[in-house]
């Protein structure tokens, strides 16, 4: 059965049907109706298939984490509904961009097999579409950070490259007692000295937040 998209006017002769999903055939026919009278009559049938070329929007990044020495998660935003897979990119400050892995629809990724105590690692996203395989930009780059540090005198100095993603992004330092991670301190910089309870030849475990 067909249903009734519009009614037009006697002088009309064309007609855009939008929006439409790519790649779905539509079939239309005219109906014609006698002006004053009762008389109607059909047209032929003609069947379309929209096609789309418009890249969809570039993904947004969410967050770029390391989980381990060897390891790290990357979430981020749907893009369009018509998006059927993301590319992932990855680099280090050491090497090129790399087209790493390719996705279905998901908003989460982990790596594995990295070295991030060796290097600091940043990824970008490209989002494409069912319809003509449409690419789009590439996303935001987002960097995750990498924790150095140095013993002192009654001292532990902590250094990070600043993750790059974020505005002006505030840090928690954290430090692991009595087997979990407590907050320590709050700064914008991207280095720390901590002297809370350190004892000579104990070792002391941080991250970053």
């Amino acid at each position: 059965a067909y249903d009734t998209l519009a009614r037009l006017g006697g002088k009309d002769s064309s007609f855009v049907d939008t929006p439409l999903p790519c790649n779905r055939a539509q079939t239309y026919k005219l109906k014609a109706f006698e002006q004053g009278g009762s008389r109607t009559t059909l047209s032929d049938t003609i069947r379309l298939t929209p096609f789309d070329t418009i890249a969809p929007a570039a993904p947004a990044i969410r967050s770029f984490s390391i989980l381990g020495p060897d390891s790290a998660r990357l979430r981020w935003q749907l893009s369009d509904s018509n998006v059927t897979r993301y590319e992932l990119w990855l680099r280090t400050t050491n090497t090129k961009w790399q087209n790493r892995d390719t996705v279905g629809v998901q908003k989460s990724f982990t790596y594995s097999g990295l070295n991030t105590t060796d290097s600091q690692y940043c990824v970008r996203l490209v989002a494409i579409d069912s319809c003509a395989a449409n690419r789009s930009a590439f996303s935001e780059v987002h960097c995750a950070m990498q924790l150095t540090g140095q013993a002192g005198n009654l001292e532990n100095r902590l250094n990070w490259k600043a993750y790059q993603g974020f505005s002006n992004p505030d840090y928690v330092i954290q430090k692991k007692q009595n087997g979990r991670f407590q907050n320590l301190a709050t700064v914008t910089d991207t280095s720390f000295t901590d002297t809370t309870n350190i004892s000579c030849n104990v070792p002391e475990t941080y991250r970053i937040q």
